[in-house]
């Protein structure tokens, strides 16, 4: 009877070391996959970070140039959102805006060399001139030295 007592409490001890060894690497397991997700997540932030500067900094260079050129006038395409999620582009007292929020809420600026511009032919003189980005498309036209930007 004592033999068969320590044989089962033999097979208890291997089952319970067992499965705090299984707990451990299960431990080590749940904790690098959310290592790896957190790092995943902080590149992806990085990525929109860097691809919304180089947007903002295409469509100043348009409007630059159509600041720059007498008679510009181009159709330019944008995409309807970044990252799956809507955008605003505005412009504001001489700089154009980017804003969304995605993983990270990101609000650029960047200086454009002119603040006579007009959105969708509408009043020059109000502080925010918003952009539709839906349609995904917008024209610039320089004419007489006035910037119009007119969406889709």
């Amino acid at each position: 009877m004592a033999v068969k007592n320590r044989i089962k409490n033999a097979r208890g001890q291997v089952a319970f070391e067992f499965l705090l060894i299984y707990s451990f690497f299960i431990f080590v397991f749940l904790t690098s996959l959310y290592i790896i997700a957190g790092k995943a997540i902080e590149q992806q932030r990085y990525a929109e970070g860097i691809y919304a500067r180089e947007f903002i900094v295409m469509i100043a260079d348009e409007i630059n140039a159509a600041a720059t050129i007498e008679g510009y006038e181009k159709n330019i395409s944008i995409p309807t959102t970044i990252s799956s999620v809507p955008y605003k582009l505005y412009i504001y007292k001489g700089m154009v805006g980017l804003n969304y929020s995605s993983l990270a809420d990101i609000d650029l600026l960047y200086p454009l060399s002119t603040d006579n511009i007009v959105v969708n032919g509408g009043d020059s003189t109000s502080n925010i001139r918003y952009i539709n980005t839906a349609k995904g498309k917008f024209k610039i036209i320089n004419s007489d030295g006035q910037v119009t930007i007119y969406d889709g």
